[in-house]
C-alpha cells in the first residue's frame, strides 16, 4: 500500500507551490484515492544517470478518476489496474508505462505519448446502456508508437490522426473506433523518452 496518504500528497504539493515539479518519482503510491486531484506538471518517474534507468512511482491500483495529470511525467510508471477513467492525460509522456487492466473510460489523453505503453486489457472505452451511448477515450494524435493494445477494449475511441506504427493490436475490440486522419509511417523505434 501507498507509503504516501491523500493528505500527505495535499501537504507536498502546498510545500512545492503547486504539483508542476513535484518529485515523487520512486515513490510507492499503489491504491492511493487521489481523485480529482490537480497533479498537472507532477514528475513521477526520472532518469537516473548513476543507475542508467528511470526511476518510476508505483500506481497499481490507485485511484486518479477525474485527476489532472496533464504534463505529467509518467515513462515506466506502474499504473496495472488503475483507475484513471475521466482523468486528463493531455499531453502526458505514459512511454513505456504499465496500463495493463487500467480503466481509461473518457480519459483524455490527447497528446499524450505512449510509445511502448502495455494496455493490454486496458478499458477505454465501455457501452453505457443506462445513457445509450459510448463513453470514449480521445487518443488523437496520440503517440502510441509499438504500443502493446492486444485484448484491450478500445470500442469508440478516437485514433484520429494517431500514431499506430507497430502497435501490437492482437484481439483490441475496436467497434466503432475511428482511424481517420493520417497515420504515422512505421520507423525506426526512438528513445523519447529523456
Amino acid at each position: 500500500m501507498s507509503e504516501y496518504t491523500r493528505e500527505e500528497i495535499l501537504k507536498l504539493i502546498e510545500e512545492n507551490g503547486g504539483p508542476e515539479g513535484l518529485d515523487l518519482s520512486g515513490a510507492d503510491l499503489s491504491g492511493i484515492t487521489l481523485t480529482g486531484m490537480d497533479l498537472h506538471g507532477i514528475i513521477l518517474a526520472r532518469w537516473d544517470d548513476d543507475q542508467h534507468q528511470w526511476i518510476a512511482a508505483d500506481l497499481s491500483c490507485a485511484n486518479l478518476v477525474d485527476a489532472n495529470l496533464s504534463g505529467a511525467h509518467l515513462v515506466g510508471v506502474n499504473l496495472s489496474q488503475a483507475k484513471v477513467a475521466k482523468a486528463n492525460l493531455t499531453k502526458a509522456n505514459l512511454g513505456e508505462a504499465n496500463l495493463t487492466e487500467a480503466n481509461l473510460v473518457g480519459a483524455d489523453l490527447r497528446g499524450a505519448t505512449l510509445i511502448h505503453a502495455d494496455l493490454s486489457y486496458g478499458e477505454l472505452a465501455r457501452w453505457d446502456n443506462e445513457k445509450e451511448k459510448w463513453t470514449a477515450a480521445d487518443l488523437s494524435g496520440s503517440n502510441l508508437l509499438a504500443a502493446i493494445l492486444s485484448g484491450a477494449r478500445l470500442c469508440g475511441v478516437d485514433f484520429s490522426g494517431a500514431n499506430l506504427a507497430g502497435a501490437d493490436l492482437p484481439g483490441a475490440h475496436l467497434a466503432s473506433a475511428d482511424f481517420s486522419g493520417k497515420f504515422g509511417e512505421r520507423q525506426a523505434l526512438p528513445s523519447p523518452f529523456r
